[in-house]
């Protein structure tokens, strides 16, 4: 009898199996460690911590890991859709006695799973950072307090669901595109866009007020999850629930974008 779910998940094993030596999964392991070993490092090198450093060290985990989030993306979707791009493989896929749903679906379930395990690196990395700051560093051996895993993953999980759009926009151009470099230019230069151009009005004297600042990044869907970043004015993390409306806004087009690419994926003859 016919399973959906034993199906997908056959789907989603084959592809975490074919895909556990290439670059993308290297980049889910760098990213979380390397975002975490720099913000040890400013850490560590701090004449006179605070009283509770640890709330300070968990925000700017989440700030240095949203600043390079779009980046991530961008190169592990580019290379999670390379390995069938490279070896021209999607032809021979879509002729076998496969339904192409679980082809589409199969493919960005892998990438949401090397999403998900970056994120649980996260958690285990800074932990791991704290436990031996305090052990090797006189100034972080007596301070009380650990670090708030809650809080953590809120803020990580609100960081990672702002660059779904991101996601949703870099897969359907690496599905259309069998060129690797094409898709990660448009990403990259995407990314930094915002940032040039805030350099050119800023040295021009054009942009003055604060919220004009953040209005370049927080429109643009792919330096959205650091727009905060450049909001001077920024007021301490919001302890809400409720998501920001922004990110909800992102989310509905993410959407969107997953259901076109879909329809667009199955009616596509790949020549």
């Amino acid at each position: 009898m016919y399973n959906p779910v034993k199906y997908f998940y056959r789907i989603v094993s084959t592809e975490i199996l074919k895909n556990r030596r290439t670059i993308a999964l290297w980049l889910t392991l760098l990213y979380p460690l390397f975002t975490v070993a720099l913000v040890t490092l400013f850490l560590y090198g701090m004449k006179h911590p605070k009283a509770d450093p640890w709330l300070d060290f968990i925000q700017n985990i989440n700030s240095v890991a949203s600043f390079f989030l779009p980046f991530f993306i961008i190169l592990v979707v580019g290379y999670a859709c390379n390995m069938e791009n490279k070896s021209n493989t999607w032809k021979h896929l879509q002729a076998l006695p496969i339904p192409r749903w679980s082809l589409f679906f199969g493919k960005i379930s892998y990438i949401f799973v090397l999403l998900a395990f970056s994120l649980l690196l996260f958690v285990v990395f800074a932990h791991s950072a704290a436990f031996i700051l305090s052990n090797i560093s006189p100034k972080y051996s007596n301070i009380t307090g650990w670090i708030d895993f809650n809080k953590l993953v809120n803020m990580l999980v609100r960081t990672y669901l702002a660059g779904f759009a991101i996601i949703a926009i870099q897969y359907w151009i690496s599905l259309r595109r069998k060129n690797l470099v094409f898709p990660i230019t448009v990403g990259i230069t995407l990314t930094i866009m915002p940032i040039a151009i805030l350099m050119v009005l800023g040295i021009a004297g054009i942009l003055k007020n604060p919220q004009e600042l953040k209005d370049i990044f927080r429109y643009n869907p792919y330096s959205y999850p650091f727009s905060d970043l450049f909001n001077f004015t920024r007021k301490p993390i919001s302890e809400s629930p409720e998501l920001p409306q922004m990110t909800e806004i992102f989310l509905v087009v993410a959407a969107a974008l997953f259901v076109m690419n879909y329809f667009d994926f199955r009616k596509r003859n790949i020549k």
